[in-house]
């Protein structure tokens, strides 16, 4: 007699999902209707499989066609290997960033222009965040949330940091029809400059540029007429690191380990006939202390960091093909680097503090026009089926 698998009792399919690892829970959801009931009510170990998907890498195809891209895999803890080709939407300006599968370019008119590759998801065109042209390069950092990213994967908050002063803004594309700045009420020559913004357990926080303070606000998703402000939290640290005249302290990461932990990454770059990355420090949040603890070791952690939101995958899993205790990086600069200059992109090893390349010819991209590479991470959604 064959078994009635789609009606088994839902305490059973609870026990089930409960048991299984986070890597099977997306098949596990995808069997049946009754199955992904049960998978949609317990979903945070289908987002866990956030990290357990490896970044793949988009690099210019040298082309005449500045929109054809090529999409390449990690094949192992250095090497890549190209999957395939992608002809993206026109664009004026590539790619202001990436997060959450989502690639942020702006157009001619300064629309902001979201589209998921990597997913054939819907173009959702922004309005300008403002009216100057010569602007249209002031774009520091380009965040999403997505509160339901499993069954409603477009209806998300987009926040970006931009402008001379890193000023803090943002939209929700299905709510708003303009962008709401966030207030900094500190004095002007104390102002805080957010370098990055990462969403963590239920608050949006932010990392100062010049002292790595932690601050903190909230968005409101359901009230528009709220006025979000940035609020210290702690952590403002010296430089840790005895620069020399040439190395020099270049960006401020915040990620979320896929352990749980908030993560704070400091980039180090060799200044002189162009921009080469030297180091990264690794610092991690301490709520107790309310400060900032230097960590040397990631274990079973590897980081990606660039122009795309910041991503920690963990590398302990046999399917995934980076190193432990590294952190991936391509070169976030790209709108004010020189054209002739090689992309600077590659691995760093937090044991032996060291930076290895990438097994391509990072001379090609002199002849690309400016177009850097930048991760972009896969998705898993599940449609509501009816």
């Amino acid at each position: 007699m064959d078994s009635d698998w789609a009606n088994l009792p839902c305490h059973l399919l609870e026990l089930i999902f409960e048991k299984i690892e986070a890597k099977y829970s997306f098949s596990f959801a995808c069997v049946c209707l009754s199955w992904r009931d049960i998978a949609m009510e317990n979903r945070s170990k289908l987002i866990e499989l956030n990290h357990h998907l490896v970044p793949k890498l988009l690099i210019p195809n040298e082309s005449e066609a500045n929109n054809l891209w090529s999409v390449y895999n990690l094949s192992s803890y250095r090497h890549i290997s190209l999957e395939s080709y992608l002809l993206l939407p026109s664009y004026d300006i590539p790619f202001i960033g990436s997060s959450e599968g989502w690639l942020a370019t702006i157009q001619k008119d300064l629309k902001i222009t979201l589209f998921k590759p990597l997913n054939n998801t819907i173009t959702i065109f922004l309005p300008p965040l403002f009216d100057d042209y010569k602007h249209r390069d002031s774009f520091n950092r380009f965040i999403t949330f997505t509160p339901n990213p499993i069954s409603n994967p477009n209806d998300f908050i987009t926040i970006v940091i931009f402008g001379p002063l890193l000023q803090v803004a943002y939209i929700r594309p299905l709510k708003d029809d303009s962008w709401t700045h966030v207030l900094d009420p500190s004095p002007f020559n104390k102002a805080f400059v957010i370098d990055d913004i990462l969403y963590y357990k239920d608050a949006f926080y932010g990392v100062d540029f010049y002292t790595s303070g932690l601050v903190s606000f909230e968005i409101k998703y359901d009230d528009s007429s709220y006025e979000p402000s940035l609020k210290l939290v702690g952590g403002i640290q010296t430089n840790n690191r005895n620069n020399d005249d040439d190395v020099v302290f270049d960006k401020k990461y915040l990620v979320e380990s896929y352990k749980g932990d908030l993560l704070q990454v400091q980039r180090y770059v060799y200044m002189e006939t162009f921009r080469v990355t030297t180091c990264f420090d690794v610092f991690k949040w301490s709520f107790d202390r309310s400060n900032w603890e230097e960590i040397s070791d990631l274990g079973d952690e590897a980081l990606f960091v660039g122009d795309n939101s910041s991503v920690s995958v963990d590398t302990s899993l046999s399917s995934t093909k980076c190193q432990s205790n590294c952190i991936y990086f391509t070169d976030d600069n790209s709108v004010h680097s020189n054209t002739n200059n090689p992309s600077d992109m590659g691995v760093y090893n937090l044991e032996t503090r060291s930076v290895r390349r990438f097994n391509i010819d990072t001379n090609l991209f002199t002849r690309m026009g400016g177009r850097a590479p930048i991760w972009i991470v896969p998705n898993i959604s599940i449609k509501n089926y009816k």
